[in-house]
């Protein structure tokens, strides 16, 4: 089984920029399990309560149920990176925040089988409302949307992760 949508090609490989500047490639058809993407902004509050929360959260998620986490933002401005990487040093997430320079995985999203297109919008590359938390079934099925956050969230994320990984409750 391979992570795509049916709007997507096989081979789906997406440049990434972390906190570093180091540029990775995401291979999208390789997923071990379910990938949980949060989309967030630096200067957002409410982003980084719900990363903040994410965090305490990811060790069981990749251990339990294979999940892969996708922290990443849009580039709105050439500082962006530095505010990256100073956001990962005060919170010292346990996952990389990468950013989404060329726009590609906020289009991949966009086009995924099951995206509530209200929050991504096609103008300029692919806008994105933040917080948002989208969760991809490993065949790339989008099983969960949501925008905002409020505590919890996690929680609701975790049971389905569960479920998809087949571990009864």
């Amino acid at each position: 089984m391979s992570l795509k949508s049916q709007n997507q090609p096989d081979g789906q490989k997406i440049l990434l920029t972390d906190s570093n500047d180091d540029t990775i490639l995401l291979d999208l058809d390789n997923a071990a399990g379910p990938m949980v993407f949060v989309v967030y902004g630096p200067g957002c509050g409410i982003c980084i309560k719900e990363l903040n929360a994410i965090s305490k959260k990811v060790d069981a998620w990749q251990n339990l149920y294979q999940t892969t986490i996708i922290a990443f933002s849009r580039n709105y401005d050439r500082n962006y990176g530095r505010k990256i990487s100073r956001m990962q040093e005060k919170f010292g997430y346990p996952f990389p925040l990468f950013i989404d320079t060329s726009g590609e995985l906020a289009k991949y999203l966009g086009n995924c089988d099951g995206i509530n297109t209200k929050y991504f919008s096609s103008i300029e590359n692919y806008h994105l409302m933040i917080p948002q938390t989208v969760v991809l079934s490993k065949d790339g099925k989008v099983v969960f949307q949501k925008y905002g956050y409020q505590s919890g969230d996690e929680d609701k994320i975790e049971a389905l992760l569960k479920e998809l990984s087949g571990i009864l409750p």
